[in-house]
């Protein structure tokens, strides 16, 4: 369907649950996307938002992973933030603004391109979009 082995989100997810015998937790969607693509492996799932009406266009990038370790849990470069539920989470800019959790065994990272229009704090609140 799409290039680069993406397909629909809800495909995705469902072919990703499946394979690890899990259930993953969704975000709403985080941005105004008019276009959504979704990519699951065995270890991983990419989810891809992308807002391409806007100028300049805004994308956001959710990769959830199995498993609890952060990979940001001990980087000197990273923000230690609270999330809405309470949740720690860490964000670190550097090409990308990036924010990243642990949320029922599953490890979740939101990263949108550091020079696309949003700040620091709307890159966090990405992470206060679940339902």
């Amino acid at each position: 369907m799409c290039q680069e082995g993406y397909k629909a989100v809800n495909e995705a997810v469902a072919t990703f649950e499946k394979e690890n015998n899990l259930n993953v937790k969704l975000p709403k969607e985080p941005i105004k996307a008019n276009i959504n693509l979704g990519k699951a492996s065995l270890k991983d799932i990419t989810i891809k938002w992308f807002d391409t009406e806007s100028s300049p266009p805004i994308s956001a990038t959710l990769t959830i992973r199995k498993g609890t370790k952060n990979q940001f849990l001990n980087k000197n470069n990273a923000e230690v933030v609270r999330l809405n539920n309470g949740d720690v989470g860490f964000y670190k800019k550097d090409k990308y603004h990036t924010i990243t959790f642990t949320s029922a065994e599953l490890n979740y990272q939101y990263s949108t391109k550091a020079t696309s229009s949003m700040s620091k704090e709307e890159v966090i609140s990405l992470a206060n979009h679940f339902k």
